[in-house]
């Protein structure tokens, strides 16, 4: 074996890659095979084809015809077998020998049976949920068993001899898959299954339970190593000096390397004014015995996309530094060149080119030249208007030998809302499925579910992720405008060719006729006189890049947040009566300035001119006012909750896409908690749009769980969470209890610095403890836990002579780098009436003021505050129960109002108050 790979293995204390006990492959040489940094540059020996099995839709069968871009890529089986009276659906169905090398599914709900199969066995090796089985530790876990943005991955090899099947048994024992057009349930299964074949013969020893406990310290070992991919590296036998140089338009940095070897590190860093431009205009270049074979946009070769992205997998990473690296082996007979051309005609970049590692390298009748090519096109306007119209669009084709190792995707979502539009559309972009043809393929070998199947996550999920062997280092455009750029690279699951390989990847965008950025940068390994169409194309790299809009901006494109002036000036304030008889408040405000009033029923008013005339009701669902109405400022829709019944009762979600003139019910996934308890919405105050720091984008809303129906004896064991969700509010994910029982309706808000306050109501308190004054506690993980628990003294809960509180109402105003924060409740003896206001200038730590608003009749309250550059800005909305005429009331008014009120003495007004003494009397 050649001593290139000593590096990798001193750190891992294993032996160099070699097929066990008399050439058996098996867990363990596959394992070592995977850590094998060398051998990803040899064709395979034995042999193999990559193939893959997918729940893609069976209509699909010819390139040309109607059916061809058929989407309902779920609940799609190859058969069913009749087992102990129950059916199991067909996932996977092959001879051996061979060994499954990727799985990636979803669900929803991971709901169902999934069994394993290997070599004819009656009984399943494996058998068990999804989320247990390729998302979670039934197997292996973490890292070759994982789940990354809402995709379970599956990396481990499980190799057979001669069989092996994987069949799914739904939860619902009247399920019938053998329909081509399925109906989307939560429990629908979408799946992709790579696996190997090796040629009739080759010793394979089929995996068993017993293996995985013999290598379980290898295994262990090898998830490190994959884990920290800078600690386990091709030996370095030379180096060549790096250096850093300016390059002006048009410059090279050249390397260059005499003699044989291989280059194992490249690491560069690239800064320039635009950072964006600079990454695409910037080109990485290679040449390998005098022929070029790599040409690719610096950021795009190290999978950074148009932007400084961090992100580590098995063979690249970008550090927050700057620093990129490429593992790659990149082997060369007699000499090698790397250069980086600044291609501007206007900008200067600064490069830094860290040291040049090459290994040693002994060149075989296997090595082959590494290859990298990329493709782009700017403002690509996408054909289809819904799944039966799409187009292919080509990451690579090439005729020759070889074998394809990965591939990013880089692009940037132009997509704006169409506000008058009554359906929903989103501008998710990628339900477009992978099509490989390889060799003689009439058919894709390789046809998949759609894009972000492809690599690894699912449902469009808009935060970033990376793992070894895939990553999402950015991802503004999955829900949004913006860039998002994808990242796959293989080792078992990559594809051998022998004369032919077309990689064609469907665009489907959920706004029809929109444009996009599109481009895909592809990795390969060759033998001499393999041809490819990759473009080489100055023209196209000095494009302007898209700038993604300023991340201050909601989907109106108008500031989330402004100045304070427009709160302040003359004092105003002005009460109302929106709604008659009936009760629970909630009061949000569009991203276009529309406020809308909810009450229970549940029905909604539209005021278009800050709240000074309201429109008619508009019946938003059936049931029971779940509170929390929510505003996705990414995208402007608006998210209301009904509950059936008093909960604990069945949720609806409500959708309007045009501010609230129009709603429909979406299919929605609301996870339990930690301990499987579902959340109830009843009757928290508005959910938020996160605007700062790591999770700027995820919607978060206050929620609780109830013991039982209100039960008094109960009320100790009754806590307040959150729900938040990643992907626009179709899946929601429940935060850890609030640290305290006996807590009810809640309240929270994001400050400047990207912390999430908590405002909660109390219905019991343990032997000590005030169960009359507001608890509070922070989080600083975008709302998944909760800690700092504290009562704010200041605040009152409800009437003062039981222990029953009440819901409040809570806002931070949308002011620019302050943490004003108003508070609403009663502050009462007895009885509910003196509704008050109270403010905080320090996001909630002090409540230095407080204004009354009505003396009468006061109970539930909900509090927003108008949006800058539209008609609502400067307001404060307060609906509340009760009020002069009754019923629905709302208050408006401005800060300099509240500011004539009292002060409590529970902390200091700020300095820039005093100026408002101009015009308090």
């Amino acid at each position: 074996m050649r001593n290139i790979v000593a590096g990798i293995l001193l750190g891992l204390s294993l032996l160099p890659f070699q097929i066990s006990q008399a050439g058996q492959i098996d867990l363990q040489s596959l394992l070592e095979q995977m850590l094998d940094r060398a051998d990803i540059a040899e064709f395979p020996e034995p042999e193999f084809v990559c193939r893959q099995a997918s729940s893609c839709n069976r209509r699909s069968k010819t390139p040309g015809t109607a059916d061809w871009f058929a989407g309902a890529d779920f609940d799609q089986f190859y058969g069913c077998d009749r087992r102990a009276g129950r059916d199991e659906w067909i996932m996977l169905d092959v001879d051996g020998p061979g060994a499954v090398t990727r799985w990636w599914q979803t669900q929803y709900r991971g709901a169902g049976t999934i069994r394993i199969y290997l070599d004819g066995a009656e009984a399943p090796i494996f058998a068990g949920t999804g989320d247990e089985l390729i998302g979670g530790r039934a197997i292996t876990g973490p890292p070759f068993a994982a789940v990354c943005g809402g995709g379970r991955n599956l990396y481990l090899p499980i190799p057979f001899g001669r069989h092996c099947k994987i069949t799914f048994e739904s939860p619902s024992v009247e399920s019938d898959f053998t329909h081509t057009s399925p109906a989307f349930t939560n429990h629908s299964l979408f799946y992709i299954i790579n696996y190997m074949q090796y040629a009739e013969g080759t010793p394979v020893k089929t995996l068993t339970r017993s293996d995985l406990q013999a290598n379980e310290a290898l295994i262990a070992r090898a998830g490190r190593a994959l884990l920290h991919p800078q600690d386990h590296v091709l030996a370095i036998d030379r180096t060549i000096q790096g250096g850093t140089e300016r390059l002006g338009p048009g410059q090279s940095m050249i390397r260059s390397i005499e003699g044989p070897g291989a280059i194992c590190r490249l690491r560069l860093r690239l800064d320039a004014g635009d950072m964006s431009q600079a990454l695409r205009s910037t080109v990485v270049s290679a040449d390998f015995d005098g022929k070029q074979t790599v040409w690719a946009p610096f950021g795009e070769f190290f999978g950074s996309g148009l932007g400084l992205n961090p992100y580590q997998t098995w063979w690249r990473q970008v550090e927050k530094d700057g620093w990129m690296t490429c593992w790659w082996p990149m082997p060369f007979r007699e000499s090698a060149t790397v250069r980086v051309t600044n291609c501007s005609t206007t900008e200067s970049v600064d490069l830094a080119f860290d040291d040049l590692g090459i290994a040693a390298w002994d060149w075989t009748n296997r090595t082959m030249t590494f290859h990298t090519a990329w493709r782009g096109e700017n403002l690509k306007q996408f054909v289809g208007d819904d799944f039966e119209h799409m187009e292919a669009w080509n990451y690579l084709t090439l005729d020759g030998r070889g074998v394809y190792v990965g591939d990013s995707l880089s692009l940037y979502n132009r997509p704006r809302i169409h506000w008058t539009d009554g359906r929903w559309i989103g501008p998710w972009w990628g339900e477009g499925d992978e099509k490989i043809w390889v060799d003689g393929d009439t058919f894709p070998s390789h046809f998949g579910t759609g894009s972000e199947d492809y690599f690894g996550y699912a449902f469009n999920h808009t935060r970033p992720f990376h793992a070894p062997f895939h990553a999402q280092p950015i991802a503004r455009g999955n829900w949004g405008i913006g860039h998002t750029t994808n990242v796959r690279v293989r080792v078992h699951d990559r594809i051998p060719f022998k004369s032919r390989l077309k990689f064609d990847m469907e665009l489907f965008h959920w706004q029809p006729k929109r444009k996009i950025d599109y481009a895909a940068t592809t990795h390969w390994y060759a033998f001499d006189g393999a041809v490819d169409n990759g473009m080489v194309s100055l023209e196209r790299v000095r494009e302007k890049v898209a700038q993604a809009p300023d991340p201050g901006l909601t989907a109106a494109e108008l500031p989330a947040e402004g100045p304070l002036d427009p709160f302040l000036g003359e004092p105003n304030m002005a009460m109302q009566q929106v709604f008659s008889g009936d009760r629970f408040p909630s009061v949000v405000v569009a991203t276009d300035g529309t406020v809308l009033a909810f009450w229970n029923g549940v029905i909604v008013r539209r005021s278009e001119d800050g709240g000074r005339t309201w429109g008619d009701e508009i019946q938003v669902g059936r049931g029971f006012m779940g509170g929390g109405v929510t505003v996705d400022e990414n995208t402007g829709d608006i998210l209301a909750f009904v509950e059936a019944s008093h909960p604990p009762a069945e949720i609806s979600v409500y959708r309007s896409t045009d501010q609230g003139k129009i709603w429909r019910v979406q299919d929605t996934v609301i996870h339990s908690d930690r301990d499987d308890r579902a959340p109830s919405m009843h009757m928290n105050e508005h959910g938020i749009t996160l605007r700062h720091g790591r999770y700027a984008g995820r919607l978060v809303r206050p929620t609780r769980w109830y013991a039982g129906k209100n039960d008094r004896a109960l009320w100790p064991q009754h806590y307040t969470n959150a729900i938040y969700s990643d992907d626009g509010g179709r899946i929601w994910h429940t935060s850890d209890p609030f640290p305290a029982n006996g807590t009810g309706e809640a309240a929270v808000v994001e400050l400047s610095d990207g912390r999430i306050y908590y405002n909660s109501r109390r219905h019991w308190a343990p032997e000590g403890v005030n169960p009359r004054r507001r608890w509070t506690a922070w989080s600083d993980n975008g709302g998944q836990t909760w800690n700092d628990l504290a009562i704010c003294e200041v605040l009152p809960d409800g009437d003062q002579v039981r222990d029953y509180g009440l819901m409040g109402g809570l806002v931070r105003l949308p002011v620019r780098g302050r943490d004003i924060l108003v508070f609403s409740n009663i502050e009462s003896d007895n009885g509910r009436h003196h509704g008050t206001v109270w403010a905080s200038f320090d996001g909630g730590r002090t409540w230095p003021i407080k204004r009354l608003v009505y003396e009468g009749p006061f109970a539930y309250s909900s509090l927003n505050a108008g949006r800058p550059s539209t008609p609502a800005e400067g307001w404060i909305y307060l609906l509340f129960e009760g009020g002069p005429a009754g019923g629905g009331t709302l208050a408006r008014f401005n800060l300099s109002w509240l500011l004539q009120g009292d002060k409590t003495g529970h902390g200091e007004l700020p300095g820039w108050t005093a100026a408002q003494a101009t015009v308090l009397p």
